[in-house]
């Protein structure tokens, strides 16, 4: 099956066979298939889809790939965020272009809502990609980094800074990295 749908999303003449790729991606998951498509997902397709299909040339691919993802990720098991949460921050660090950043950072939000325990557990790794997407040469880029950014601060469960996260995001939003001490990018 991954074999398949890694096939039709390597046709590059015909985007009505790569969308089809990523609707059945997304099908098998509707139907219950989820957990059992995990293990090739996250190997075989996971890198191929974040970083080539979610790039398309053709906007009805782009939106296909990003939907089949956020499905995946809506019923996978939390524990699985650990092991596909590293190749979307590196894609938001590295991406030449910036619907990779933009479709990685939709599926940040999806994590938010399926999965907020581990991705506040995972936040010490997320935050350092998360201040250098907000400086983002694409306003594009900049606008979903900063609509993520304050959806995962929405994680924070701490009392005690709960009140401080409105500051910390501003001077966050309003100083470049290279500005910031040194300390300040690695929460």
């Amino acid at each position: 099956m991954a074999n398949a749908i890694l096939k039709g999303l390597a046709d590059k003449k015909n985007a009505g066979v790569r969308e089809a790729s990523c609707d059945l991606l997304q099908i098998l998951v509707e139907q219950g298939l989820g957990n059992a498509v995990e293990p090739f997902f996250y190997e075989k397709l996971m890198p191929t889809i974040v970083a080539e299909t979610f790039a398309d040339k053709e906007k009805v691919v782009r939106e296909a790939a990003v939907q089949a993802v956020k499905s995946v990720v809506q019923v996978s098991s939390s524990w699985s965020v650990p092991i596909f949460l590293p190749i979307l921050l590196e894609q938001i660090r590295t991406a030449g272009k910036w619907q990779v950043k933009t479709g990685s950072l939709e599926i940040l939000n999806e994590l938010v809502v399926s999965a907020p325990e581990q991705m506040a557990r995972l936040m010490p790794d997320i935050i350092p990609t998360m201040t250098d997407a907000i400086w983002d040469t694409k306003s594009d880029v900049k606008k979903a980094a900063r609509a993520t950014l304050t959806t995962l601060c929405s994680l924070v469960s701490n009392k005690d800074i709960e009140k401080f996260i409105p500051a910390l995001m501003y001077v966050g939003l309003s100083l470049p990295p290279s500005l910031l001490p040194p300390y300040a990018t690695r929460c």
